[in-house]
This record gives C-alpha cells, sequence and structure tokens, in this order.
C-alpha cells in the first residue's frame, strides 16, 4: 500500500496543496511553520476511524475512516474560518492480494495492482460545548470504476447494481473491501520526551511518550503481546545502527529500560537521548501495525551517520515480510535526507500564509536547496557559509 496523489482544500495551512508523485519514502523540507507536519497530520486525520456523534451530542466508539465527526476542530480550517470547507483527494496504490474481496464484487478487482481514489469533505457544524465538524468520503473509485458514491441512489457499486437491488450484501462487501484502509496512516509525532516511570506492573496499552516505558514493559510481561516486544527487540538490535538488546531493571523504584552492549548492560538514557528516541519510533511502526507511516523530524538527537544509518534501517523494515510497513513520509530539517536517492524530496515555503511547493528534487541537490540547509545553520558569516556547504555536499556524498 502506498499513497501516491495527495491534494487539499483549506486546511491549516494547507489552502490549495497538490503533491503528485509519492515515493516509497517521501520527505518534505521547509523553515519551520512551512506546513510540513499539516500534510502528515491531514493524511492521518483521513484514514483514522472516527466516532460520530449522536443526537444527545455524545460520541459513539471509533468506528470507520470514511465517515464520523471530529471534535473541537475549528483549528483545522485555513485560518479558523469554518465558511469555507475543506476538501480532498487521495489515491492509493494497493495490492490486490491485500484486499479481501468478496465473490459478488471480484469482477471489478482483476489486475495485481489496484489504484483507490477517495475524495472527500469536511465542514463544520458546530454543535454544544464543542466545535464539532463533519467527514465524509464522498466518492471511492478504482479507476473509472465507482466503488462508493455517497451522493447517489446506488451508493455501493453502481456498475453491479445499477437497479439497488442487492444494496445491504453489496453494503458488506464494501466494508470488508476498505477495512485495510482503517488506520492505514499513523503519525510518530516530533514531541517524544520521556520522563522517568514509576515501577509497576499495571498494563499500560497506549504508546505514548509519556507511558512508553511503562508500555515496552508491559508487552515484555504479557503472554499474549510478548512477540510484539520480541519483534521490537529484533529490530532494535540488528545491524545498521544497532544498539543492543533490550531487557529493564528497577532502579529505587523506578522502571529503566537496559541496553546489553557486548559485555556491558547499561540504562538506555546513559547511551543518549537518540537511542531511547529511536527504541521508540521503531515501537510505534510495529505496535501500529501502520501500512502508511509518518515522522516528523527524524534526525532528532542524532548525529548525521546516525541519522543515515538510521533512516537506512526503518527503510529496511519496508522489505520485512513480518511487518506491516510499505510506505515512508517524513519531514525534516536535516541534510542528511536531502539526497534525492534516499527517497522523494519536496521543498516547502510558507508564501501569504499558504504552504506552496517550490521544489521537487529530482537527481540532485539544488542550488535552492543548498541554501535553505546552510541558512538553517543560523550564519551570517560568509566564511562560516561557504564552509557549511562544503559540509553538506560531503553529507550528499555519503554513503
Amino acid at each position: 500500500m502506498k499513497i501516491k496523489k495527495f491534494s487539499i482544500q483549506n486546511y491549516r495551512s494547507l489552502k490549495n496543496l497538490k503533491i503528485d508523485d509519492f515515493g516509497e519514502t517521501t520527505i518534505f523540507y521547509g523553515d519551520n511553520n512551512a506546513g510540513k507536519s499539516n500534510i502528515l497530520n491531514a493524511l492521518h486525520l483521513i484514514f483514522m476511524r472516527k466516532p460520530k456523534l449522536a443526537s444527545g451530542g455524545d460520541l459513539s466508539e471509533l468506528e470507520n475512516f470514511y465517515g464520523g465527526n471530529i471534535k473541537d476542530s475549528q483549528n483545522i480550517y485555513f485560518n479558523n474560518d469554518t465558511s469555507s470547507n475543506i476538501k480532498f483527494s487521495v489515491d492509493i496504490e494497493v495490492s490486490r492480494s491485500e484486499l479481501i474481496i468478496d465473490d459478488d464484487i471480484k469482477s471489478l478487482f482483476t489486475d495485481a495492482n489496484l489504484t483507490f481514489t477517495f475524495e472527500g469533505i469536511i465542514y463544520f457544524i458546530g454543535q454544544g460545548d464543542h466545535d464539532y465538524s463533519e467527514f465524509k468520503i464522498e466518492s471511492i473509485k478504482n479507476g473509472s470504476v465507482v466503488i462508493y458514491s455517497y451522493a447517489s441512489d446506488v451508493a455501493y457499486f453502481p456498475s453491479i447494481d445499477n437497479e439497488k437491488s442487492n444494496q445491504s450484501s453489496l453494503a458488506k462487501a464494501f466494508t470488508r473491501l476498505v477495512d485495510i484502509f482503517n488506520d492505514c496512516v499513523y503519525v510518530v509525532s516530533s514531541s517524544r520526551d520521556m520522563h522517568d516511570t514509576p515501577m509497576q506492573s499495571d498494563e499500560v496499552k497506549l504508546l505514548a511518550p509519556e507511558t512508553f516505558k511503562q508500555f515496552l514493559y508491559s508487552l515484555y510481561l504479557s503472554t499474549t503481546k510478548h512477540k510484539l516486544f520480541e519483534k521490537i527487540d529484533s529490530v532494535y538490535s540488528q545491524a545498521p545502527f544497532n544498539f543492543g538488546k533490550i531487557s529493564f531493571s528497577n532502579d529505587a523504584g523506578k522502571l529503566e529500560i537496559m541496553i546489553q552492549e557486548t559485555d556491558f548492560r547499561l540504562p538506555i538514557k546513559y547511551l543518549g537521548t537518540g537511542a531511547l528516541q529511536s527504541l521508540y519510533i521503531i515501537s510505534s511502526i510495529i505496535c501500529s501495525r501502520s501500512k502508511i507511516v509518518c515522522l516528523e523530524e527524524l534526525e532528532q538527537n542524532l548525529s548525521p551517520r546516525k541519522q543515515f544509518q538510521f533512516l537506512r534501517k526503518i527503510q529496511g523494515m519496508m522489505v520485512d515480510p513480518n511487518l506491516s510497513l510499505s510506505q515512508l513520509i517524513i519531514s525534516s530539517h536535516s541534510s542528511v535526507y536531502s539526497k534525492p536517492k534516499l527517497g522523494m524530496i519536496y521543498f516547502l515555503e510558507k508564501i501569504d500564509g499558504k504552504t506552496t511547493v517550490l521544489i521537487k528534487e529530482k537527481e540532485k541537490i539544488s542550488t535552492k536547496m543548498v541554501g535553505h540547509l546552510a541558512h538553517s545553520q543560523l550564519t551570517t558569516d560568509e566564511a562560516d557559509f561557504e564552509e557549511i556547504k562544503r559540509i553538506l555536499k560531503e553529507e550528499q556524498d555519503f554513503t
């Protein structure tokens, strides 16, 4: 599964954004507040399971991605203007083998690889004490074949059931077909600060920075989820960029993650923040089971060489048959990732409050990108500027 194209209007700084070509790895560059994270979060919002708002104002449990409500949503609109609806379109390529296809719709899906186009709308309905928005996928197509149309009398597979005689059965086939897209996009936020954690044996089901150590320990203790811990341990300790095997200790009532380095077993905090954040990212990817993972600022707390090695490690996870990962989308400031052969590179800039794609890097780093990366070092001295450009060039040649 891979996102191929994406366009969106009126979402935060994405007034009218269009990305026509995603790779297995796609990297977005730009200054702070250029809108890089808005792209990642918009994709997550579209494909996350959503609750539905009942007449009494209560929200249901999470249901499906293709319809529901978004709570406290005023700030997702461009300039907070809730009178302008958010509209979007996403093309996702998926292999036929990934799908559950009922017998009565098999004739529509004969190719080995299929491209689903999702078009939808988000509009403001503010109710009660909270600001709510309605989310609707309005149509889903595979090429010219209509799979679903919200506005049509024949909502599901009209080419098969143009007289609306079998919609109940086809609705169930539709649900099974598109279930793979529920939560298919996962975002690992740049907010990854972790703190001391008290030692306890209670199970923690939420993977977040503040609960991460206890979450990982819960996996380790679990009889049903221990294999997830084993997979995390295996990936984390493999080359390139291997730190060691994972274990735990009780240090004066505080839970510590321990790392075995050859003959030494040390708390992970002594290996540096980069080691802990790398473990958090790997754990997030594995436990999310999402096909498409968005990573904010992958380079945090890593040296240039470690950044390169860590990206290569994560890219290697995409070919692991035991993992779900099939696409990486990254926001970054690091010069290490600006090498086109590492992925599809886009350079963004905010112009008049609107995120704009300035450059799609192709075969080599552009002058515009070099200037952005050099100036991001916060130097005004021309000699320093030239030295930074030389370093950037060496990093581009690094393999």
